[in-house]
């Protein structure tokens, strides 16, 4: 499963933004993948990196969720 985390800053002292992060859970961990200042770049930054870290045996399970988000025929 993948998910999409928005990390909202909640201090006025901190110069932090809000972020969001996306997660791969694979039933025995999850793992962050992707860091952007909205969803699609997060996701789009997890999808990057996944295809950098061989070998994979499955499609990229970021591009089928953006593909699934966007409404295209996977």
């Amino acid at each position: 499963m993948i998910f999409v985390y928005k990390i909202k800053n909640t201090s006025a002292e901190s110069p932090l933004d809000d972020f969001f992060i996306v997660t791969l859970d694979d039933t025995s961990d999850e793992v962050v993948w992707g860091v952007g200042s909205n969803e699609e770049e997060a996701m789009e930054n997890a999808a990057d990196v996944y295809d950098r870290i061989p070998p994979h045996i499955d499609p990229n399970p970021f591009k089928i969720a953006m593909k699934t988000l966007s409404g295209e025929e996977l």
